[in-house]
């Protein structure tokens, strides 16, 4: 995520100035495993993964990358990416207790295999960030790229359960007052990863650089994506919220356990916005949540970006490699206090190859 602090002019909000001031903030979220890293103007806390510290870690679960805790970031008096509002009481151990910029490796869907998505080219598909689920018979183990060595415990594989791990993952971290490094490697059998990520802040921005490596003996191909948990005071958004995403032809609203977009938001050529307030519960006591899946533009490449505005803040977010990335996905994911735009991108790496992408 890129956050300036200076008189630009965004290409997405033309005319617009991204004016940010930010500073730490302090939460109930400060009693975990933390490192807040500092610029000449922007402050973010970064929480860390479990290090056998003793001090409890804000995400040990099974879904997330545990590196990318990154949030809490305070703007114009106003916080952003806030660790304390989903899904609380908080509990660490809850597979969906993210926050701010929480990653995953996989498509945020249920199985182990995700498809080709957009590519409608391609000959293979991919994983759903499981290496080795598949020929993994149920209490073997398998791997999920930044989480660990994990257990099988069903069949199939779903990402909203709790998988336990066989061995806690091991990370190496460094710190300075502006950058966090992160390493971790997990092997099994002909499958094998090593993600390494540096977290850096820059007067006011803030970059995220992930590279993985395929260690093993086999090709992987996996979607990634940010769930961005943007949220503001962890308040609820009112009508004044706008986001551009890159235009997309169309959508499809989500079945079942979500609403129609419609109900709420209005979606026009990549201006999305919130046409009222959003209630926190229907009238049978259900989370109201909005999901939106964009359709694959007919030609040409799509940025993996969003851009956001909210009382007088203006804030861009863009995904980018060191070769061409290809988009998996794009979808919107929205409930009261949150936004979250999950641009997808898919990387593809043969044995022994990496490749690395910015936030």
């Amino acid at each position: 995520m890129v956050i300036v602090l200076a008189a630009q002019t965004s290409s997405l909000l033309p005319g617009q100035l991204l004016l940010l001031l930010l500073a730490a903030v302090e939460t109930e979220a400060s009693s975990y495993s933390v490192v807040a890293l500092s610029g000449s103007i922007l402050n973010v806390s970064v929480y860390l993964p479990e290090t056998g510290s003793g001090v409890p870690a804000y995400y040990s679960s099974s879904r997330f990358d545990w590196s990318s805790m990154i949030g809490d970031v305070l703007v114009d008096g106003h916080r952003i990416l806030c660790s304390d509002f989903w899904r609380m009481p908080h509990n660490s151990s809850n597979q969906e207790s993210g926050m701010g910029l929480a990653a995953e490796f996989g498509c945020g869907d249920a199985g182990s295999e995700c498809g080709n998505g957009w590519e409608t080219g391609a000959s293979v598909g991919s994983t759903n960030g499981v290496l080795g689920f598949q020929e993994a018979a149920v209490g073997d183990a398998f791997l999920k790229i930044g989480v660990g060595k994990l257990r099988k415990s069903s069949p199939a594989y779903n990402f909203f359960e709790g998988h336990q791990h066989v061995s806690i993952p091991i990370w190496n971290i460094s710190a300075s007052a502006n950058a966090v490094d992160f390493a971790h490697a997990e092997t099994l059998g002909e499958w094998g990863y090593v993600l390494r990520k540096r977290v850096e802040v820059f007067d006011a921005d803030l970059w995220v650089t992930m590279t993985l490596t395929n260690t093993g003996a086999r090709r992987f191909r996996t979607p990634w994506y940010s769930h961005n948990f943007i949220s503001f005071d962890t308040a609820p958004f009112d009508s004044t919220f706008r986001m551009l995403v890159p235009p997309m032809p169309s959508y499809t609203s989500a079945p079942g356990w979500a609403k129609p977009a419609t109900d709420y938001l209005s979606i026009s050529n990549g201006m999305i916005r919130l046409k009222t307030q959003m209630p926190e519960l229907d009238a049978n006591g259900n989370k109201v949540k909005v999901k939106a899946t964009f359709h694959r533009p007919m030609s040409g490449s799509m940025p993996a970006e969003f851009v956001f505005g909210y009382r007088g803040m203006v804030v861009r977010s863009k995904v980018s490699g060191d070769q061409v990335l290809p988009l998996y996905a794009y979808n919107l994911y929205v409930e009261r206090e949150t936004f979250s735009p999950e641009p997808m991108i898919m990387l593809d790496l043969m044995p022994g190859q990496s490749t690395t992408w910015k936030q």
